[in-house]
């Protein structure tokens, strides 16, 4: 039978230490030029891992109407959320989302079930007092 060595028997695993906290891929579609509010509001979450891309296209004239997004020209942001956050940041995205009808977007999330590598489970969470090995 093979011995431990000394560095695999002081090992502990990540979540042995750390409580784990579920992610969210948070998608919201919005008219152009939208996305800064989005942008900050993903941020004032402490959402670490955010990306904003632009996007053109439309659904039947039908859908657009009872949608009310007749603008075809769309700012799609994207980004990695705790699961704690996402009731409080789509809240904010209803209130905005009420404003006006050119105010009317998309929002949805998508659970991420799996994360590769302690060190990208602590870049999407952004928590930087944990990386390092702080």
């Amino acid at each position: 039978m093979a011995r431990k060595s000394k560095v695999e028997s002081a090992f502990t695993p990540f979540e042995k230490t750390t409580p784990l906290k579920r992610l969210k891929l948070l998608v919201t579609i919005v008219n152009q030029n939208q996305a800064d509010f989005y942008l900050d509001l993903l941020k004032k979450h402490e959402c670490g891992v955010q990306m904003h891309v632009h996007g053109h296209g439309t659904a039947t004239s039908q859908i657009s109407d009872l949608m009310g997004i007749g603008e075809t020209d769309k700012d799609i942001l994207i980004g990695v959320v705790r699961e704690n956050q996402v009731a409080p940041i789509l809240e904010e995205i209803e209130k905005r989302f009420n404003v006006s009808r050119k105010a009317k977007g998309v929002a949805f999330t998508i659970t991420l079930t799996s994360v590769v590598g302690v060190s990208i489970y602590k870049f999407l969470t952004n928590s930087t007092d944990l990386i390092g090995g702080k």
